[in-house]
């Protein structure tokens, strides 16, 4: 159990550390993007010094607690951090161009950079506890956290393209939830199933002890309850809209969407950025555009990644834009 606790809780850390990048250049800027990284330190670190330094004032506190329980309990504690984490900062009024003329904005900043440490502190705390109990299985825990963070940091580059980043935040978070549910009540049925038929087991290990037994019923409780509960976050779609990320009012995203008749026609996410498609009769983008032209501006469609860097899109069938184009600065290279 601990084996399979370590390597969920890792597999969705490493994962929501790269949709919390990729939430982040969405909603705020890519400038803060490489705040992740540091936030991810700071929550391991302070894992770590933490138990340390419990541990050596608490003689015997951690072989105490380093139970199959505690194990269960810190992978649910995992799973609700992060739905409650991007619950808040989903609705952080953070505008990162106003730190310089507004105070409060540092407040919201620091909140953005504590909160979201929250849940790779749990994850830190479940390594740094499989370390400190199981000594002797230093090889297996290392193997266990590699390979779930090593799997954490693919499942964002392949499912991307299909899920939106808010959804798979919430679908990494059920995983530690999810998966030691069912490693959990597997282990206790092939018990079951073994003592039934009568087959040998390695008494040394377990001492035939039954998982469920052992577990307690308000554990139980807690472990079902927190699955059914995020299960019908990630999957139910009005309750998917309250994290939906907000983007910040200063992007050209946010800026085109206050003219009127603006609409998304379409979006795209993957690994490499959001791709927004906006449709609207008041883009008129013509760069150099000589005074000879007399006539209006066709209408125009723009692209913008990660809700910056807008590019104007032109469809010469569907408009005037092959009358004036030549009439543009950059025609001169085509003549």
């Amino acid at each position: 159990m601990m084996i399979a606790s370590v390597f969920l809780v890792s597999l969705a850390a490493l994962a929501f550390e790269v949709l919390l990048a990729r939430l982040f250049s969405i909603a705020l800027s890519h400038h803060l993007t490489f705040m992740v990284i540091s936030i991810t330190l700071f929550g391991f670190a302070a894992a770590g010094t933490c138990l340390g330094v419990v541990s050596n004032r608490s003689t015997g506190w951690v072989k105490k607690n380093a139970s199959t329980a505690m194990f269960i309990q810190l992978g649910v504690m995992y799973s609700l951090s992060v739905v409650v984490v991007l619950f808040i900062l989903v609705r952080l009024p953070l505008e990162f161009y106003r730190l310089s003329v507004d105070p409060l904005q540092l407040v919201y900043l620091i909140l953005a950079y504590i909160l979201p440490a929250i849940p790779f502190f749990i994850a830190g705390w479940t390594i740094a506890l499989a370390y400190a109990t199981q000594t002797h299985q230093s090889g297996r825990i290392y193997f266990a956290n590699m390979g779930g963070s090593a799997l954490g940091a693919l499942i964002p580059a392949l499912l991307l393209s299909h899920v939106s980043d808010e959804r798979l935040a919430l679908i990494t978070a059920i995983i530690p939830v999810a998966g030691l549910a069912f490693y959990f009540y597997l282990s206790s049925i092939l018990k079951f199933i073994i003592n039934i038929c009568g087959l040998p087991t390695d008494k040394g290990k377990d001492d035939g002890v039954d998982p469920i037994r052992s577990l307690g019923k308000i554990s139980q409780v807690v472990l079902i309850t927190t699955g059914i509960f995020i299960i019908a976050i990630t999957f139910y779609p009005g309750l998917v809209s309250l994290f939906h990320m907000r983007v910040s009012s200063y992007k050209p995203l946010s800026q085109a969407h206050q003219l009127p008749q603006t609409k998304t026609i379409q979006t795209r996410s993957s690994i490499r950025g959001r791709i927004d498609l906006l449709e609207t009769p008041y883009f008129r983008y013509a760069p150099g555009l000589s005074l000879q032209w007399t006539e209006p501006v066709s209408a125009q469609r723009a692209v913008f990644k990660d809700g910056d860097n807008p590019l104007v899109l032109y469809e010469p069938s569907l408009n005037n834009a092959r009358q004036w184009a030549p009439y543009t600065l950059s025609w001169a290279g085509y003549h």
